[in-house]
Parts: C-alpha cells; sequence; structure tokens
C-alpha cells in the first residue's frame, strides 16, 4: 500500500511499473479531480465544477465510486480521474478523464477503470456501460484494455411534435394495452418478441435480466403508466412502445419501440411512432427524441421519413461484470 502525506489524506494500491496510486478520491481533491473529469485538465479553470457543486444535480449524485490516479510521490499530482455512477437496473456508467492527446496516459486510464470496477459488488452492479465521443479513440482503447467492447454508435435524434391523427387498433384483432402493475409479464412478452432478429443494438441481448431492463427504462426521464403500451394481436404481442418525460426539459422519449418478427414491415412501426409523436403534442412538449443503433437501417429510414434529424452520436461501450 502506498500512502500520501496528510495534505492528500488518502491511501490505495500503488503501481511498481508507474509509480500511480489508484484510489477513492478523497473529499478534499473533489473539485479537483471534478475538473480533470470534465475538462481533460485539473487545473483548468473550475467555474463549470463550481456551477455543478453549486447546483441540485450534484447533491444528488454519489460520489462512493469516485476514482482517482495519483502520482505516487509527495505531490500526488492528479494524473485521471472516474466516476462511476449507478443507475436503477443493476447498471452504471463510467466517465473517465479526457486523454486529449496525451497517449501516454492511455495504460494508466485502463487500469483505473479496471480497478474501479474490480470492487464492485457483482450483485449490485450487473453491467457497466460508457457513452464516447466518436473522437474519443483513446478512451475507447483503455476502455477496451479494461474489458468492454462496442455495442453501437448511436445516433441520437429528435423532431418537433404535432398532432395527428392515428388509430392504433383500427384492425379488429389489434389490442392496446397500458401498464399496471398487474401486467408486467406482457411488456416482458413483448419486449422478448420484438429481441428476435432485432437489428437494434443485438448485442444487448442476454446481457441482463428482464427485470433489470424494465427498472431500467422505467428510470429513464420521467416514467408515467399511461405513456407505456403494449399492442396484441388474437393474444399474442406484437409491438411495444415506452415513451417518457424528459427531465428538466420540454420533451418526451422513445425510450423503447419494438416489433415482433412478424408485425414487421407492415407499417406497424410507423403508426407506433406517430402514436407516440401526437401523445408528446397532447402532453404539452414540443419535442420528441430517441437513440437508435445507426446499423439499424429500417428503424433510421422510418425516423427520418417521419421527420427526425440527428442531433448526436455516440460510441456505446459495455463490460459484464458478472462472473
Amino acid at each position: 500500500m502506498a500512502t500520501l502525506d496528510d495534505r492528500f489524506a488518502f491511501s490505495g494500491e500503488a503501481d511498481p511499473l508507474a509509480g500511480v496510486v489508484f484510489a477513492p478520491v478523497p473529499v478534499v481533491r473533489r473539485r479537483e479531480m471534478m475538473t480533470l473529469l470534465m475538462t481533460g485538465n485539473a487545473h483548468s479553470s473550475r467555474t463549470a465544477v463550481d456551477q455543478f457543486f453549486g447546483s441540485t444535480a450534484s447533491q444528488s449524485l454519489d460520489l462512493q465510486d469516485f476514482w482517482g490516479a495519483f502520482r505516487a510521490d509527495a505531490e500526488g499530482e492528479a494524473i485521471a480521474s472516474l466516476l462511476l455512477v449507478r443507475s436503477p437496473g443493476r447498471t452504471a456508467i463510467v466517465f473517465v478523464s479526457p486523454l486529449l492527446d496525451d497517449a501516454d496516459k492511455q495504460p494508466i486510464v485502463s487500469t483505473l477503470i479496471h480497478r474501479a470496477l474490480a470492487v464492485q459488488d457483482t450483485d449490485d452492479v450487473h453491467l457497466a456501460q460508457a457513452l464516447l465521443e466518436p473522437s474519443q479513440s483513446r478512451e475507447a482503447e483503455a476502455l477496451t484494455s479494461a474489458g468492454f467492447h462496442k455495442l453501437a454508435h448511436l445516433v441520437y435524434m429528435q423532431r418537433p411534435t404535432e398532432r395527428n391523427r392515428v388509430d392504433l387498433t383500427n384492425e379488429p384483432t389489434l389490442q392496446a394495452h397500458r401498464w399496471t402493475g398487474d401486467n408486467r409479464a406482457l411488456f416482458v412478452d413483448a419486449i422478448l418478441a420484438s429481441y428476435q432478429q432485432t437489428a437494434d443494438c443485438p448485442g444487448l441481448i442476454g446481457m441482463r435480466e428482464m427485470d433489470d431492463i424494465i427498472d431500467g427504462h422505467q428510470a429513464t426521464g420521467e416514467f408515467d403508466p399511461d405513456h407505456w403500451m403494449v399492442l396484441t394481436a388474437n393474444g399474442e404481442s406484437v409491438g411495444v412502445l415506452l415513451l417518457n418525460r424528459v427531465l428538466n426539459r420540454q420533451g418526451m422519449e422513445i425510450v423503447y419501440l419494438g416489433l415482433a418478427p412478424a408485425a414487421r414491415g407492415k407499417g406497424l412501426g410507423r403508426r407506433l411512432v406517430q402514436h407516440a409523436i401526437n401523445t408528446a403534442h397532447a402532453q404539452g412538449v414540443k419535442q420528441i427524441v430517441l437513440a437508435v443503433d445507426e446499423l439499424n437501417q429500417p428503424a433510421m429510414t422510418l425516423y427520418r421519413k417521419l421527420g427526425f434529424t440527428p442531433t448526436a452520436r455516440k460510441l456505446a461501450m459495455i463490460r459484464s461484470l458478472r462472473k
């Protein structure tokens, strides 16, 4: 074990090859290490960090999984930082400080990721995720070295809401079912059916339990059971639409939309999206947003035809923590 002096007030494990200490960030260094996490430079302006710590967002953020890599000397220079944010559904999102143009720090960041995840209780966290800008190739390599693999390039899209006429149940065999505490199994069946031969993030299939998936979807924004729906035909699930309000923003998000294989290519997906747009408009919000795997060409084509435009692109990476 390597221990820094009282100015840094922490101890951690030193890497004998690199002379680096990997340890939870001590309270006295949180602003410095958050600056490093947000900007890539621990000594840059802390205006944004001060605003963050003064905001309500920081009040609910658990910093127990805030880690740093430090030089193993008396000064304890900050090298890299990592924040692990746990979310419902036994998942956690990994944020790492930008590597910028310093490729030498890549092995240190990779080790920091590995050390922070190694101490997690795998009963509490089953899946670790990271979202990167497409330009963050060094960060992606560090995550890969720490056991992550590419899930998808996600395209974030949005469009204005509007009122339109769409009848989802204009066919006598179709029935719409809203979420209740008693029909959870119906939603599980519908989501599982939609996973068959899916082109949307197929690498996630089997990575999480269904209860965790539903818990995670409910925690995305503001959950309202009236905006969750399963469509059935002759008693069989054919489609599912999960729509949540976006937190602190005039918008709603299509959290998940999926069709059973037999229901694809028949216009039902279009009607579900139009229903989502109409629902968002009825709720008085101005925008409807979503994220889609760029390799899911049928969905990408549909969203573009319905007026959605790309706003951002992210690389999603994942690592299972289950043994």
